[in-house]
């Protein structure tokens, strides 16, 4: 890819967006690949068919930009482009291996933590649903209960009792998502008065652009926009709505943006949803505070947290010092967030920590294995103790 992940997070430009769908279309239609040594071991060691490595690989390094928020502040229509091409290509192309089918697709459904899906046509899912494989099935699902879109939800209840438990689960919490959004549409406020739109006017009034609050995605902010920072904090405390919440904490998504590192905490411990706790979750280790590092580490261990961890799991490994290693080594046990608690360890550099995660190379879960296999592959590249000492030296 063109960029790396960081670079990708700001000043995305129509041509640099359109130049990587581009990449991906050329990517995912390759035909004959040449399989090498490498490839063979690749994929003995993560189960899969030798002959998608190199589309698993490709996806696989997407998905790290999209971890990324590479789509955060941007609302072009040119990821409308990306989001669809997944989804064309999951359920219409002819690509023969339904795992890569499902890849792509949860590529898709996961767009929507970084950027506006609602522009979205999902309708050719629905008419495509009982053709799909179990694994591409149980992505299209999790992609029409993020869209929030009442008129979806009769087309995922007949698949509560299917065949395969992923699918039911998956349906589960779908359903559970479209409950709460049916209660958010019953309520009957006056919209006028609401703290969303007096944050939307006084933003406006400091020459921004913004029709709706989900356009706060859209603005350029940074760690000299302070009397908008000081705004969005207000908005944070007076807003009562936690998906109105979400595109605030997801604007304040900067790196070193620490004078919200406290109220994001309080943001989380008070959350009521998971979704938006992964929301809060994210940007907090996007923010990188080491000042509220003890704090973190109190709620990585807390299983009362459940999934809502995995983002700040997934940071962690910026922070380096003993007890993180102590608590991300524990966190290995821990199945919600097991996958980010090998990132972060694969960021420590200490050699010493290999031996903990070789045994998940050989894990039953794709997703585990790969991380497992990248973290070993990043951790060997660390200096040995004597390489240390001579450093020092």
């Amino acid at each position: 890819m063109s960029k790396n992940s960081n670079e990708w997070v700001t000043g995305w430009t129509k041509k640099e967006a359109d130049k990587l769908l581009g990449e991906i279309k050329v990517a995912l239609n390759k035909k004959n690949i040449k399989i090498s040594r490498k490839d063979k071991e690749y994929a003995e060691i993560m189960n899969i068919e030798p002959s998608i490595v190199d589309k698993y690989q490709y996806l696989d390094s997407l998905a790290t930009l999209f971890s990324s928020s590479l789509l955060s502040h941007n609302k072009s229509p040119v990821f409308d482009d990306i989001i669809n091409y997944l989804i064309d290509f999951s359920i219409f192309s002819d690509e023969p291996s339904e795992d890569i089918k499902a890849f792509a697709l949860g590529l898709a459904c996961s767009a929507k933590n970084y950027t506006d899906i609602s522009n979205i046509d999902f309708h050719k899912i629905i008419n495509s649903m009982d053709n799909l494989s179990d694994e591409v099935l149980d992505s299209a699902i999790s992609i029409l209960s993020y869209t929030s879109n009442l008129e979806f939800e009769p087309y995922i209840i007949k698949y509560k009792d299917h065949t395969d438990p992923e699918v039911r689960e998956t349906v589960k919490e779908a359903l559970e998502n479209f409950a709460f959004m049916r209660e958010k549409q019953n309520k009957t406020t006056n919209i006028t008065n609401q703290p969303q739109s007096k944050l939307i006017r006084d933003i406006k009034a400091m020459g921004y652009s913004l029709a709706s609050i989900e356009d706060l995605t859209s603005l350029n902010l940074d760690l000299k926009s302070k009397s908008l920072v000081s705004l969005l904090l207000w908005g944070l405390k007076s807003i009562e709505d936690e998906q109105d919440k979400a595109f605030i904490v997801k604007c304040l998504c900067i790196k070193g943006l620490t004078q919200v590192s406290e109220t994001l905490l309080n943001e989380f411990e008070n959350a009521s949803t998971d979704d938006y706790k992964c929301t809060i979750g994210n940007s907090i280790s996007i923010i990188s505070d080491i000042s509220i590092l003890d704090k973190l580490l109190e709620i990585v261990i807390n299983k009362n947290h459940g999934m809502a961890r995995q983002m700040i799991v997934h940071g962690l490994g910026d922070y380096r010092s003993k007890e993180v290693r102590k608590i991300l080594l524990s966190l290995l046990a821990d199945e919600e967030v097991l996958e980010q608690a090998i990132h972060a360890l694969g960021k420590m550099n200490d050699r010493s920590i290999i031996p903990h995660i070789e045994a998940f190379t050989n894990h039953s879960k794709e997703n585990i294995r790969s991380e497992a296999i990248k973290a070993v592959e990043e951790l060997k590249k660390s200096p040995t103790i004597q390489e240390r000492k001579i450093i020092l030296d």
